[in-house]
């Protein structure tokens, strides 16, 4: 939306107004997942640190305690 203040010769103010309306509004679908833990399921709302492991094609999460598998 844009806004224009302009003054005239007769000492008026006149305002110009440009309103733009969206025209479509869609939902973006997500497969997105709370990160927890892949072995026990603790996130990181238990203040668990998760580290990332890629095990042959998938990619899981493990918390402090079993990344070391």
């Amino acid at each position: 939306m844009s806004q224009i203040l302009e003054k005239s010769k007769i000492h008026q103010t006149e305002l110009i107004q440009d309103i733009y309306f969206v025209e479509k509004k869609y939902k973006m679908p997500s497969t997105a997942l709370e990160a927890t833990c892949y072995v026990c399921g603790k996130g990181i709302d238990d203040e668990t640190s998760l580290t990332a492991k890629k095990i042959g094609t998938e990619t899981i999460l493990l918390c402090n305690i079993h990344r070391i598998y």
